[in-house]
């Protein structure tokens, strides 16, 4: 097909020389327009800043007007200084350094103790007062005889007074004072080396232990020192402690006062009546001149010479004692006091030797309630009978039946969990053993039972009297007993080991501490906490606090504990008035 001219006039045929001059006529056209165009836009974008200028000029002039009449030097805002741009970034990395650092001491500063905000270590001399006597109230103090005495306070003071072989933290770490080394033998044999620099004698050792026997149960030490059998002298730095019977935690024991012949004490017994016991400074360094026990037969009385800034503390373990203070500014710390309340079961029992009703039973109390409820001021949770346990398991109503779910329990028409085992259907239904003379106890058991059924577990309580529960116990007729159980800063469970030893696992946890030498005992210790805890071998529900109470201007007891409220003496003190000129 071929291509059809539509307007055969409108191409027109030209000699390609006129093309070519036409084609070059066109492009100077158009070139010549375009630096026309080009030269009217300068012109106009100059003639623009021209005017732009004119308005600076007229403005920085109508300003600067403005500012002399106010006074206002404004010559170096109108400066073109160069700045490189590396400069800015190393000035705005300083600034945040700088800003992360002062919040950084802000937020140390707002935590810290009153004498650590205002001074340091060195600077201790000037923000305390030198060779202060500091008051110390206690109530009903049972005897001034430091020796028979039970009070926790004075036993602890008697410490100042009294050398010892080694000391105890709060993760039953012990650290040698008086002994360099102690190797156990066995359970009832012990070899102790004493410390070459230290001025305590086998025969001190000797006539101390005799000295706490004699009080026949009269001592808080009395107990352990007991089972001594007798000190055999093998040199005069050495000695071996033979035992009536085992006793694997008897490293522990070691921390008993030593009446020494060698006098040089940290503090010393001054002057004593019946009322009043004095600590004089002897040997240690302390702003503490000496520590002045004051007792009250009456605690109104101790509470309002705390008011009136007669004592610098006093021991509290009642609302009533608080409410007392008032408005009046003060201090307070908590410490246990031993006095604890557990949940132990019968190993024989078919229902709480499962695991899982024990785990669901723990995770259905809502332990801080119940500490609400009984006393808040003077409680808090504990999870096993060592006085520095850690909790573990939480107040959690779903994690309680997802347990007995996971191991196969569903629940029946009533909300209780039931399970088919060996042809036979078992009800999680566990009975309580409390002492119906106890109204705190009684108080406690009702909100288990409550708080448990919600779960799915049905707790039947059994108020007896502590007679009748002492039989039941002995004879295997329970499934938990709602128990007191006193605890001190001696991690000893044999006491408890016909309840902790639940199984194989928790047995194989107290053989490893019972077969253990000294070096492994605190980790064998942690391992044992941590089995017992896993198998919830017994359900701690509130260990009691006493409220260390003292005056606004007195520091040092932020890391107080059992036995352990003075220990660090060098620490506490008044602080000065002038510390701040």
């Amino acid at each position: 097909m071929s291509a059809k001219i539509i307007n055969s006039h409108r191409y027109k045929k030209t000699t390609r020389k006129k093309a070519n001059i036409k084609k070059e006529q066109k492009y100077k056209y158009l070139n010549s327009k375009k630096k026309n165009d080009l030269k009217y836009i300068k012109q106009k974008k100059k003639k623009e800043k021209k005017m732009l200028n004119i308005e600076s000029s007229r403005l920085n002039e109508s300003k600067n007007n403005v500012n002399n009449l106010l006074g206002i030097d404004r010559t170096l805002r109108g400066s073109n200084i160069y700045i490189p741009k590396s400069f800015l970034i190393i000035c705005l990395v300083l600034c945040i350094v700088i800003i992360a650092f002062i919040s950084k001491k802000i937020v140390k500063v707002e935590e810290s103790p009153i004498v650590k905000v205002f001074s340091s270590k060195e600077d201790a001399s000037k923000k305390f007062v030198k060779d202060y006597d500091l008051r110390v109230g206690i109530s009903g103090l049972d005897t001034t005889d430091l020796l028979t005495s039970k009070n926790v306070v004075l036993k602890e003071l008697e410490k100042f007074t009294t050398k010892r072989l080694i000391k105890v933290d709060s993760n039953y770490k012990i650290e040698y004072v008086g002994a360099k080394t102690i190797d156990k033998i066995s359970n009832k044999e012990y070899n102790v080396l004493l410390n070459d620099k230290s001025n305590i004698s086998i025969l001190d050792i000797k006539n101390s232990v005799d000295k706490i026997k004699n009080t026949k149960n009269n001592s808080i030490y009395y107990k352990y020192i007991n089972n001594v059998e007798s000190i055999e002298e093998i040199s005069k730095k050495q000695f071996k402690i033979k035992l009536l019977k085992d006793d694997p935690y008897f490293v522990y024991v070691l921390d008993f006062p030593i009446y020494s012949s060698d006098e040089n004490y940290e503090y010393k017994v001054g002057s004593l009546d019946g009322s009043n016991i004095l600590f004089e400074r002897f040997n240690l360094k302390s702003t503490i001149k000496s520590i002045n026990l004051k007792n009250y037969n009456d605690t109104d009385k101790m509470v309002e010479a705390f008011r009136d800034g007669k004592i610098d503390m006093f021991f509290a373990s009642s609302n009533n004692a608080m409410q007392l203070i008032g408005k009046h500014e003060s201090n307070i710390k908590k410490y246990r006091n031993g006095e604890t309340i557990f949940i132990l079961g019968n190993k024989n029992s078919k229902i709480y030797s499962k695991k899982e009703i024990r785990k669901a039973i723990v995770y259905s109390l809502n332990r801080e309630e119940i500490v609400r409820e009984v006393n808040s001021n003077y409680g808090e949770i504990i999870d096993l009978p060592f006085i520095y346990s850690n909790i573990k398991y939480k107040y959690d109503i779903y994690g309680a039946s997802n347990v007995l779910l996971a191991n196969s329990w569903e629940k029946d028409s009533d909300g209780i969990f039931k399970k088919e085992e060996d042809e036979n259907v078992i009800r999680a239904e566990i009975n309580l053993l409390v002492n119906s003379e106890d109204a705190s106890k009684m108080k406690i058991a009702e909100k288990i039972k409550d708080m448990c059924y919600k779960s799915g577990v049905l707790i039947n309580i059994q108020s007896l009297s502590q007679d009748e529960i002492s039989n039941k116990v002995q004879n295997k007729d329970y499934d938990i007993v709602l128990a007191d159980v006193l605890i001190d800063n001696i991690p000893d469970t044999l006491y408890l080991q016909e309840y902790l030893n639940i199984n194989e696992e928790t047995n194989n946890a107290l053989l490893q501490v019972s077969s253990s030498n000294i070096e492994n005992l605190q980790t064998n210790i942690e391992n044992l906490q941590n089995v017992l805890s896993e198998e919830v071998a017994c359900i701690g529900i509130l260990a009691r606090n006493i409220n260390v109470v003292y005056q606004k201007d007195i520091t040092g007891f932020d890391n107080i504990r059992y036995f352990n409220i003075f220990e660090n003496i060098e620490n506490v003190g008044k602080l000065n008035d002038r510390i701040g000129d």
